[in-house]
């Protein structure tokens, strides 16, 4: 009898053993970033959302307007703005210092997805430089433009600063990961930008996949998509000026993705009806069918920017309803902030220009 009851109850340890080990299994990824997570649960609150931005589109002014970010959105640095140049500055600022804030309560394994991600603006600095010694335009360098991110720290952006040529701007950048950005000349701005991204792009896989993050390759995913809409603006800005179609390819960030295995034959469409019939079976395919059909209207390619965006936007929303754990949360808030960045940067632009509520909406994505 106790030999049967001791059998029985083996069985049972060696069941749970078997259970807790698939649920260890199982659980053991996400563990480390269950704090990060609470914290931006709760941060989410104070995302924009559609009664906010009603409420900011109301603002008599910019200094108004400030007011109000500083009070529903809790964005420090905001108020007291008085120029348009100012308040961007401010909010770019802002949302840079929460994605440090942000990284120092993460764990360390993620560390070098916030690094990554901070690259977006990296590059944003130096195109900055790029494009004041292009057009010969330094003197416009002010702190409102030029300030530190990531590893654009004061000495960095001192010897950027003292750069007297593109080649000198290529040997501050030649111990970075935008070092091979500058190893040949590049005709056009648009051409030395897209090299700028490529190494954003290169740099942001390899460090997901060096990090063996859990749920890594969802946030590949949606890189390569973001990557996608980038490409597919610069190829309708790209047909709309009449490009050639040899120089159109060197335009184009090589994220290696469906769409860019597809762009010798899109280069090649003799028109937008074309382009946009050659992706019908893409995921970008309803969205760009709507935006070609608003764009026949007015001619504007904004309907293709705003109309691609809100589908990016909309993506990232639906993958976090099924990836609540892990890192996939905390970079999905960051995309979130970064589109609330944008939509901000619409708004205030309509504030002080006294634009309508409708014209507003129109543009925010």
């Amino acid at each position: 009898m106790i030999g049967t009851e001791f059998i029985a109850l083996s069985s049972v340890a060696a069941g749970l053993t078997v259970v807790m080990a698939a649920v260890y299994k199982f659980v053991s990824p996400v563990v480390p970033f269950l704090y990060a997570n609470a914290k931006i649960m709760a941060r989410s609150n104070y995302l924009l959302d559609d009664s906010k931005q009603r409420n900011l589109m109301q603002a008599k002014s910019l200094r108004d307007l400030g007011t109000r970010v500083q009070s529903s959105l809790l964005m420090p640095g905001i108020e007291g703005k008085t120029t348009l140049r100012e308040f961007h500055s401010a909010l770019e600022k802002s949302f840079i210092a929460s994605v440090k804030e942000l990284r120092e309560m993460s764990p360390n394994k993620i560390h070098k997805m916030f690094d990554s991600y901070l690259l977006f603006w990296e590059a944003k600095m130096l195109k900055t430089f790029y494009r004041a010694l292009f057009f010969e335009q330094k003197e416009q360098l002010d702190s409102t433009l030029v300030f530190g991110v990531g590893s654009i720290d004061s000495m960095m952006r001192q010897r950027l600063r003292e750069a007297k040529s593109i080649a000198d701007l290529g040997q501050v950048m030649s111990n970075t990961v935008f070092a091979e950005a500058f190893k040949k000349q590049h005709e056009t701005i648009e051409g030395a930008e897209t090299a700028i991204d490529n190494c954003v792009f290169k740099n942001f896989v390899k460090n997901i996949k060096k990090s063996k993050l859990h749920d890594g390759k969802y946030i590949i995913e949606a890189i390569n998509i973001r990557f996608d809409i980038l490409n597919l603006l610069m190829l309708l800005k790209a047909k709309n000026r009449k490009t050639e179609a040899g120089k159109i390819k060197e335009l184009l960030i090589k994220n290696d993705s469906p769409l860019f295995k597809r762009f010798d034959e899109l280069i090649k469409a003799e028109s937008l009806d074309k382009l946009v019939e050659l992706c019908a079976d893409l995921i970008y395919g309803k969205v760009l069918e709507q935006s070609l059909a608003a764009h026949k209207k007015d001619q504007q390619l904004s309907h293709f920017e705003i109309g691609l965006w809100r589908f990016y936007k909309k993506l990232i929303q639906r993958q976090d309803s099924i990836r609540l754990q892990g890192p996939f949360p905390v970079f999905s808030y960051l995309t979130k902030k970064e589109f609330e960045l944008r939509n901000l940067v619409v708004i205030s632009t309509g504030v002080n220009a006294g634009y309508t509520q409708q014209q507003m909406e129109e543009l925010i994505v």
